[in-house]
């Protein structure tokens, strides 16, 4: 009886909507979550499987191997971390708006922590709901991430609001097929062959994943950076998709045909026509239908023979200069595509070869007859169109049949201009709380966030690598093997020292470089002869470009940290290897001499002997500051490919000279050195060595400032064992003894009273705020570590202090130390806490924000759904993010110092020209013991306005290469504190 009463309870329950909406969504929530977990773990299975293959291939050793797993293992970490943090659209800086369509717009952005430039496609949710376009915003999502082939736009993160969705995807600057073809008119032959074949291989690729794509068209076809296709816009909504919706066929064939069937135009006037309204037509709701395939129209079941059929159309565009069924409306193309038999015709003022025709013709037919439709590229390659040339296996390697320009990674000159655009991005409120929960639950398991995204990191290099030797497959390099993503502001920076130094030939190619990374020879594409291409490489070769690019710092502070460790002979030893980027030992010690002794009979008259050198040299690479260049020996398989044979032990091994054969040459003032036993055995500045110093000079110089000289004397006895040790690079150094460290400071400092106080010492160094030393154990009267990676932070919030300081003022560099004590703070908070005015507060504070200094992040409150109280803002500051904002302001600084320097010389070059002429003048004289008289004539030639004017432009110069220096040096602190927050 009990039993029965609480079925009919049961059965007299009724939900409402709203509880069985939620059900819903908890239901859909969970099955997803737990397929997801699933799905990572495969994939996380994939990866270690294949890495496995890949070492096991590469014929690694173990030690290798377990190297290679923890890097890996690593990653995996770093990953995790990634897919559950929260990504948003505050994550990444808007640059410019690209493309608009019927539902969102897409964005050229920035991501804020890394740098990368991505295309980010904004989506309003409203819009997919009203419009019915669920299904394709989800297979958008899903066609992206499962297709990551070269041939398909990469999508790196997916991600919503409550108002929004959004696809990160790669950005390819070369614009899209359209935009060519509307540039051009018609294309070549040759060309159409090249695009047509790119294009083939492309839907085959996506045959392959079992995937159709129904909208192939000139507008889905973008062109990456070296001009080579894409396929974009899997049955994503662009303003182009209402063309697949059943009622849209069913009002085509419900129409009448127009008049426009009656006064038929001729090619010229359906040409002008096409290209008139056909990028008002891209962007409109409406569509074009003119390359879907007959079979689509009359919805009775189609397979991917209609992706080629769209081929055969874009191939007729390309070669007549509009489509073959453009009409003056869509009904009336419909009409023309449906009788194609009749419809399909080659104008006779175009001509074009009779293997064309017969192309388009096999692409335009019957479903069931189509090229492609059973044998797909395989069966496209043997018709005679395409046996003119076709490299199918390299094509991607190629150069593109049209090149692309494209200035830096972030140029937007390909595509439309968009004035007057908001870049914030746009909410639209909903009216119903339902609405707006039931949009959310809809889109449940669209977020995305892909693996490479995470390796792909930018590389953490002081300066970036400009160009590589040639490697075996013959290319050169503008970047590591670590693909490293510059920005515009650093790519602009590279290029204009590179001209600094070098001029504008190798500055072009070294722009081009930058832009195209690793490529042949054969495809480095400037306006210049080759053998002007092949003279700058081997410029940029020969001055060890490949991992470095030589700035202010490169030339000016290598040598005076040379000078002040080992003096002006050593200085003078480096400056030259540095004007010659590459030598033999014997003509680097030759020309020094030369140099040394020529200044010498100017002033005291005292010779330097080349033994004296000689050391000098052995020291030097001893310490590693100077390093043998690879042997470049040719492969014997294949002469064209080169190994390198010199290992790391050999790389400091100093080679026998004949010291007497030089002084010899030294003493009878020869012009040419002759042979010498150190011929075909190169040395180059070793620059890591070199950023080592500078590294650890950083540290001496704080413990010096903040506590007194004895304590940066050491620091440096703790870097100089911890250069003994191990690695100097690692976060953390191996564990140094109380006992080693007083060994050591015996040999140096025996008297001082940095040997009587040392405990005291390194106990300071421990407790200092800067993180110098950390202590791991007691024994042996105590064991300490560097802590170089706590030691950088530390120097980083410090720099930032002092430029928040500097920019704006104290009270604003009091809220930036409270919001980074606090970490999350309010801005109520802020004002009681800093102890300023409220409105100062709040101005300095979002002053703060819209420098990028501090970001802004919102908490949403649980029990609160309406109205202002529904979350609350926290002011935080992300250091990273911080730190590569000012990287690209350091980047900017310098070029525009460099650019103003430039600008006063050029705007004074007559007035600097007759000075050099008269210092020339003068020295000439002078050496022929010339009259006061005669020198005095000689001077007075310039007037004193003019001498006015050259001191005030001297002024200037040095001060700017002086702020250029005191950039750099800040530039470098924010590099290294990158460097270890990467390895660490």
């Amino acid at each position: 009886m009990h039993v029965s009463r609480m079925t009919m309870a049961e059965n007299q329950i009724q939900f409402s909507n709203h509880t069985l909406d939620k059900a819903t969504k908890a239901k859909v929530t969970l099955e997803n979550y737990y397929s997801n977990l699933l799905l990572q773990h495969m994939e996380r299975k994939q990866r270690y499987d294949k890495l496995e293959e890949t070492m096991e291939a590469e014929g690694l050793s173990e030690a290798q191997k377990a190297e290679k797993r923890l890097q890996h293992a690593q990653k995996e970490t770093e990953f995790l971390r990634l897919k559950r943090s929260r990504l948003g659209v505050e994550d990444f800086e808007p640059l410019k708006v690209i493309g608009r369509g019927a539902f969102g717009e897409v964005r050229l952005v920035q991501k804020k922590d890394t740098g990368h430039v991505y295309a980010m496609k904004i989506l309003r949710k409203s819009s997919m709901l009203e419009k019915e376009q669920v299904a394709h915003v989800r297979a958008e999502r899903d066609v992206l991430v499962e297709a990551d082939h070269q041939w398909v736009v990469k999508m790196y993160y997916s991600f919503q609001d409550p108002m929004n969705l959004y696809l990160i995807m790669e950005f390819l600057p070369g614009g899209d097929m359209m935009t060519l073809l509307m540039k051009k008119d018609t294309l070549s032959e040759e060309c159409t062959e090249f695009y047509i074949a790119e294009t083939a291989l492309a839907i085959d690729s996506i045959h392959k994943l079992g995937f159709i794509h129904r909208d192939i068209k000139p507008d889905n076809l973008l062109l990456d950076a070296r001009g080579h296709i894409k396929l974009s816009d899997f049955g994503l909504c662009t303003g182009l998709k209402k063309s697949h919706r059943t009622e849209f066929y069913r009002d085509l064939r419900q129409a009448n045909p127009s008049d426009f069937t009656m006064n038929p135009m001729d090619s010229k006037r359906r040409a002008e026509s096409w290209k008139r309204n056909r990028r008002a037509l891209a962007y409109s709701t409406v569509g074009t239908p003119d390359y879907i395939a007959p079979e689509v129209f009359l919805q009775t079941g189609y397979s991917s023979a209609c992706d080629w059929w769209s081929l055969g159309v874009i191939m007729y565009e390309m070669l007549i200069g509009y489509p073959p069924f453009c009409s003056e409306n869509p009904q009336e193309t419909y009409r023309k595509v449906m009788n194609w038999k009749d419809t399909l015709v080659f104008p006779p003022e175009v001509p074009i070869s009779e293997e064309a025709k017969d192309c388009i013709l096999k692409f335009c037919c019957e479903a069931e007859r189509r090229l492609g439709a059973h044998g797909g590229v395989e069966e496209i390659k043997k018709i005679p169109f395409f046996r003119k040339g076709v490299d199918w296996e390299h094509i991607r390697e190629r150069p593109a049949a049209i090149p692309v320009e494209v200035k830096s990674i972030d140029d937007t000159s390909n595509f439309d201009d968009f004035p007057d655009v908001d870049l914030k991005i746009p909410s639209y409120p909903t009216n119903e709380e339902e609405e707006g929960g039931y949009k959310d639950w809809v889109f449940i398991n669209y977020t995305f966030k892909r693996f490479e995204g995470l390796t792909q990191r930018v590389g953490l290099y002081r300066w970036p690598p400009l160009a590589s030797g040639p490697m075996a497959d013959g290319r050169f390099s503008s970047q590591p093997s670590v693909q490293k993503i510059m920005s515009l502001q650093l790519v602009k920076l590279c290029t204009a020292l590179i001209q600094d130094i070098f001029g504008s030939v190798v500055s072009n190619v070294v722009h081009f470089l930058l832009k195209s990374g690793s490529i042949p020879l054969s495809l480095i594409k400037v306006d210049l002869p080759q053998d002007k291409v092949k003279q700058a490489l081997c410029t940029l070769i020969q001055y060890n470009l490949v991992t470095f690019e030589m700035g202010l710092r490169g030339v000016i502070e290598y040598l005076l940290a040379v000078k002040t460790l080992h003096g002006d002979e050593a200085e003078m030893l480096i400056e030259v290897l540095l004007h010659q980027g590459r030598a033999t030992m014997s003509h680097i010690i030759w020309n020094a001499a030369l140099k040394l002794n020529n200044d010498a009979s100017k002033s005291d008259g005292k010779t330097i002997s080349v033994m004296a050198l000689m050391e000098l040299f052995k020291t030097l690479a001893s310490l590693q500051f100077i390093k043998r260049c690879s042997n470049i020996k040719p492969v014997a398989a294949d002469p064209s490919k080169v190994m390198t044979q010199t290992t790391e032990k050999d790389s400091f091994m100093v080679p026998a000279i004949d010291p007497i054969s030089l002084q010899l040459a030294l003493q009878a003032k020869a012009e040419n050195l002759e042979c010498q036993p150190d011929d075909g055995i190169y040395w180059h500045v070793n620059m890591k060595r070199f950023d080592l110093e500078f590294r650890d000079q950083i540290l001496i110089s704080a413990a010096s400032r903040r506590i007194d000289e004895h304590a940066g004397q050491l620091e440096q006895v703790l870097l100089n064992i911890a250069e003994e040790r191990g690695d100097p690079w690692k976060p953390e150094s191996p564990v140094i003894s109380f006992i080693d460290i007083k060994t050591h400071i015996q040999k140096v400092a025996s008297n001082s009273e940095l040997h009587q106080y040392m405990d005291q010492y390194l106990h300071v160094l421990e407790e200092d705020s800067m993180k110098f030393i950390a202590k791991r154990g007691d024994a042996g009267g105590g064991e300490y570590v560097l802590t170089l990676e706590k030691c950088f932070t530390q120097l980083a919030w410090a720099a930032l202090e002092s430029i928040v300081m500097e920019r704006f003022g104290s009270n604003a560099a009091r809220i930036f130390r409270l919001i980074k004590i606090k970490k999350y703070v309010e801005q109520d908070m802020i004002q009681e806490l800093a102890m300023i005015a409220g409105k100062e507060s709040k101005l300095l504070t979002y002053k703060l924000l819209e420098g990028g200094f501090v970001q802004l992040k919102e908490i949403r409150k649980s029990l609160s759904n309406t109205g202002p109280n529904k979350s609350f803002y926290l002011f935080y500051i992300n250091l990273n993010q911080v730190v590569r904002m000012l990287l690209e302001l350091s980047y900017k600084a310098i070029l525009n110092a460099i650019c103003r320097r430039h600008m006063e010389v050029d705007e004074h070059y007559r007035l600097l020209d007759k000075q050099q002429r008269l210092d020339s003048i003068l020295q000439s004289l002078q050496e022929q013991n010339a009259s006061q008289e005669q020198m005095d004539d000689i001077e007075e030639m310039m007037t004193p306005p003019e001498k006015a004017l050259l001191e005030n432009v001297q002024a200037i110069t040095d001060k700017l290469s002086h702020s250029e220096l005191q950039v750099e040096e800040t530039l470098f602190l924010l590099q290294m504190f990158l460097h270890y927050q990467t390895i660490r």
